[in-house]
């Protein structure tokens, strides 16, 4: 029986190991404390719902001024499983790094595997430039005044982020529904992606039935988690407002500093951020469902989120790529993948 080998698939994967292999060596340092404010952020959110929390005074107190990360409990259930596992110690020091920072390299390396895998089974043919923008666009967060903040949230959000995205251009209904619960459950951005059930090319009643469904279980399911988690923070504290007068005020200011930190231009600017494709995407040619989701992020974003911590925009790398990699191919994946015109 021949056994028939598709180099091209070989070459991909081995592109997208190798990629994995450097980005969990670039993770390992970022656990350890470093010159900036808060510096050790990565270690307690990492450890944070875990029976060996390491509680560093600097970041207990960011914790308190930023109740939203607490918030995302998710994400912190998993990270504190993965610090918890049983440790072989002989294993472990040939990398000649503490197990905290290995735990951690090898969570976020996951989540950028289980991406590389997606871009691979969905058959999409420019997964490996997708796989090398990826990564190039994640080295941007290491740069100041990004500080290098890699939270237990980051990398899973982008990954089911963008399985959404995969799912949607199939016209998988249920699938997309159990993708968007999930992400928006590790962050409360991936409820963003419930606009691509509500626009998705399904009957009226399974558009409407779906969002409404997603909405309510995320509130009672995050709900749940946070109660689980300690947490006394509001279901969604945007802007850490605590009420109406403070969300407003604080929301104004926010949008203040965006707009100033946007047009004021220096080399750590949010227009580089996801390898320049953060607000060309908005101009590329993909679905409407896509850009209008891609819109209200990038606004929802603008609004509540700070523009120069740049792994906010995670969700957005993958999709930015694919959108430029499908105009400059003229949509040719975008009508394999659909029986809709590619830009519908």
């Amino acid at each position: 029986m021949k056994c028939h080998v598709n180099p091209r698939l070989l070459l991909t994967i081995f592109v997208g190991f190798s990629l994995c292999v450097y980005f969990f060596f670039l993770m390992l340092p970022l656990t350890i404390p470093r010159t900036f404010p808060n510096d050790d952020g990565n270690a307690y959110w990492f450890t944070r719902l875990s029976h060996q929390s390491i509680e560093h005074y600097p970041a207990m107190a960011y914790a308190k001024q930023y109740p939203i990360h607490t918030s995302r409990s998710a994400s912190q259930f998993i990270s504190g499983v993965v610090w918890d596992m049983p440790r072989d110690p002989q294993i472990w020091n040939h990398f000649r790094f503490d197990a905290l920072s290995i735990s951690f390299g090898l969570y976020n390396t996951f989540w950028m595997a289980l991406l590389f895998g997606l871009l691979i089974h969905y058959r999409r043919v420019d997964a490996v430039l997708l796989m090398l923008g990826t990564f190039a666009g994640l080295m941007y967060n290491l740069t100041l005044p990004g500080r290098a903040w890699v939270m237990p949230w980051d990398m899973p959000i982008m990954c089911l982020f963008t399985w959404s995205v995969l799912v949607f251009m199939k016209n998988e209904y249920f699938p997309l529904l159990i993708l968007v619960f999930t992400a928006s459950l590790f962050k409360e951005t991936g409820l963003v992606c419930s606009i691509l059930v509500l626009l998705g090319p399904w009957s009226r009643r399974k558009q409407i039935l779906g969002f409404i469904g997603l909405i309510l279980s995320f509130v009672v399911c995050r709900k749940f988690l946070m109660i689980a988690s300690g947490s006394t923070a509001i279901l969604v504290p945007l802007n850490e407002g605590y009420n109406l007068t403070s969300l407003v005020t604080n929301t104004l200011v926010q949008i203040k500093l965006n707009v100033c930190d946007t047009f004021s231009f220096h080399l750590n600017s949010p227009f580089f951020a996801n390898c320049g494709m953060l607000f060309v995407m908005l101009f590329l040619p993909t679905k409407r469902a896509i850009k209008l989701m891609a819109a209200v992020f990038m606004v929802g974003q603008f609004i509540a989120g700070t523009v120069y911590e740049f792994r906010d925009f995670f969700e957005l790398l993958p999709l930015g790529l694919m959108q430029l990699s499908d105009y400059l191919s003229d949509g040719e994946y975008l009508r394999k993948v659909s029986h809709e015109t590619p830009y519908n």
